[in-house]
């Protein structure tokens, strides 16, 4: 640019250049896409160079958050580069709640005392949690003339544990 006064002008001025920022959305990414009541799932965000990632919830920023959704939950990122926003990206976590109450069955309705018995637990997905801490399909257990009360839940390697099964007694 030059400045014109009457005949006079001026030097040409220094060269300005503008930079246009167009962030584009995060690829968003979550370590589960469901997750049980009370469990964890890490959200990262890629593909923000030069920016910084601001997520949806409670005003986390950075590549990689920890969210503990209580139900069907949407997380937003978006990528900031200046005062220039992207367009938002988003992942749905669901909740889990679908494992089956088991049920326990008894190899035998009467026992003498002394006598075993197996309780085996059906309808199991996962892996069976008895109140007497085993963790096998099936435990022998030897009931005596006091009341003994058994039962049972099941868990999966997400950590999710079905409802606990009717006590068999």
């Amino acid at each position: 640019a030059t400045c014109v006064v009457g005949s006079c002008k001026s030097p040409v001025s220094n060269p300005v250049t503008v930079t246009v920022l167009d962030p584009q959305p995060p690829l968003l990414t979550a370590s589960e896409r469901s997750v049980c009541p009370g469990g964890s799932v890490r959200l990262t965000a890629e593909g923000c160079a030069g920016g910084v990632i601001q997520w949806s919830e409670e005003g986390q920023t950075g590549t990689s958050i920890v969210v503990k959704p209580t139900t069907r939950t949407t997380y937003t990122a978006i990528c900031r580069q200046g005062n220039c926003l992207s367009r938002p990206a988003q992942v749905v976590i669901d909740m889990r709640t679908d494992l089956p109450k088991p049920t326990i069955v008894c190899s035998a309705t009467t026992a003498c005392p002394g006598e075993f018995v197996t309780l085996t637990v059906e309808n199991c997905t996962g892996t069976p949690l008895w109140n007497t801490k085993e963790t096998t399909t099936s435990i022998l257990v030897a009931p005596t003339e006091a009341s003994h009360t058994y039962y049972g839940s099941c868990s999966v390697n997400n950590g999710c544990s079905s409802p606990r099964s009717d006590a068999y007694t």
